[in-house]
């Protein structure tokens, strides 16, 4: 990776953290806006159902985005490993390429090339199964960042909606 796709890279995941930490703080933000004036009423109406559910989105919402950054976190660490065993491979078939009977690994321990082929292949399942593992998380983590985006919409929309109905359905 050449220093520009590394610096765009490095200013995409730290805004896509900052968005993370920005959407879980707006959702903690707005449950404590409506949790500090609610006032729980006998639920013999739909209009004193809308606060309750709405704090039920953003609570659902917090917990999206708390899994979502818990899923980046864990993606990192799966990129670090991938990297490690990318390289690793790379030095392995360096290795190979070389026309000697034995070779001298980074510990200073001697292997022929048989051994190399079986550390190159073991390396190679290991990149594949890392890989397969991130592809997966990826598509976790997309879902629940789809997820908490609309619950925290939803959840918006439905204090918007008490806020405005309040006046025409609250006892006098």
């Amino acid at each position: 990776m050449n220093d520009q796709s590394f610096e765009l890279f490095s200013k995409e995941y730290d805004a896509n953290q900052k968005f993370d930490y920005f959407v879980c703080s707006v959702a903690g933000a707005l449950f404590a806006y409506i949790g500090q004036t609610y006032a729980p009423h006998i639920l013999n109406s739909w209009f004193y159902l809308i606060t309750p559910i709405a704090l039920l989105f953003l609570t659902l919402c917090f917990g999206c985005g708390f899994l979502v950054i818990h899923e980046q976190n864990y993606l990192t660490k799966l990129n670090t490993d991938l990297l490690r065993a990318h390289e690793e491979c790379a030095r392995l078939a360096q290795l190979l390429e070389k026309p000697d009977a034995h070779f001298m690994t980074h510990l200073g321990e001697q292997h022929d090339r048989n051994s190399i082929k079986a550390q190159w292949s073991g390396k190679i399942v290991e990149f594949k199964g890392i890989r397969k593992k991130a592809f997966k998380n990826l598509a976790r983590a997309k879902k629940l960042a789809t997820a908490r985006n609309c619950l925290l919409t939803i959840g918006f929309a439905l204090i918007l909606l008490s806020k405005v109905l309040q006046p025409y359905y609250a006892a006098p």
